[in-house]
């Protein structure tokens, strides 16, 4: 192998095998991505959230819930990840808990996405 195995490479590697009509391939290269030391948690929220973008929420609440196995101490994207997984499975207690959480953590650069995050939270209570 010529190169550098980390996660970015990796799902480039996915990608392509994905468009190749080899999704088992692409599922196995990314599974070893994602368990790659140095992974940070928002590689892993990103990754999530393009399988969410792509229908394959239960898939996405998978790679969600490792991600917050693997960063138990990151209190923003594991829990971000969290919420808009159980958010768009159903599950809108579990997905509560984690907006709730997510609210609490908001980086100070991201301070301007706080008003969405609130939105989302308060239109699941809405809804329960």
């Amino acid at each position: 192998t010529i190169g550098h195995e980390d996660f970015s490479t990796l799902q480039t590697k996915a990608s392509v095998l994905t468009a190749m009509g080899r999704d088992a391939e692409a599922d196995a290269v990314m599974q070893k991505a994602l368990r790659l030391p140095g992974t940070d948690a928002y590689s892993v929220y990103a990754y999530g959230m393009g399988l969410l973008h792509g229908g394959k929420n239960a898939k996405a609440l998978e790679i969600f819930t490792l991600n917050k196995q693997q960063h138990p101490d990151e209190k923003f994207w594991t829990y971000l990840g969290l919420a808009r997984g159980y958010t768009a499975t159903g599950d809108k207690k579990s997905a509560i808990t984690n907006w709730e959480t997510v609210l609490r953590n908001v980086p100070s650069n991201l301070s301007n996405r706080t008003p969405a995050f609130e939105a989302a939270l308060k239109k699941l209570k809405e809804t329960t």
